[in-house]
């Protein structure tokens, strides 16, 4: 009896085990996809020929950006959108390192989620999500070229009851 119980207790563990990596490898593998397709994009349509940095930004439009090097050694970067691409050079623009500076400056208690550049209505801007020691998440964007925070707001989680 204690002998089946055991058996059936390992194999359910085996399954579960199992469908796990392989979950874990599919979202892997989907993220590995995604990225090469967005290097492999980048190189055949813009001029940037080496590929440092791959983004997805979510927000009311959806795009990936590619942040590199052109031939001569400018950086540079480019969103692609369901209907369009953008593209321009790093020169004089806010760096995703100029953006943690100043969010750890502002917020020294919240933590970093993510910085993620994005594009809406052909505006660059860079995405903040930062969540505070009361759970709150706030996001900020930064303009691209000003650095000047062009919109913001606060989710408030619900009251746990």
């Amino acid at each position: 009896m204690y002998v089946r119980i055991l058996l059936i207790v390992v194999a359910v563990v085996l399954l579960i085990g199992g469908f796990s990596s392989h979950l874990l490898y599919s979202v892997v593998a989907e993220k590995r996809d995604f990225e090469q397709a967005a290097r492999d994009w980048a190189v055949a349509n813009t001029a940037i020929t080496q590929v440092d940095e791959v983004y997805e930004y979510r927000g009311t439009t959806t795009c990936t950006v590619v942040i590199g090097k052109n031939q001569q050694g400018t950086r540079a970067i480019a969103w692609k959108t369901k209907d369009s691409t953008f593209f321009d050079t790093m020169d004089g623009k806010l760096t995703k390192e100029s953006v943690a500076d100043a969010v750890t400056k502002h917020f020294p208690n919240d933590q970093v989620v993510h910085i993620v550049p994005g594009i809406e209505d052909k505006k660059p801007f860079w995405e903040v999500v930062l969540k505070n020691p009361s759970g709150d998440y706030t996001y900020l964007y930064y303009d691209f070229s000003t650095g000047q925070v062009t919109k913001s707001f606060t989710i408030h989680p619900p009251a746990k009851t």
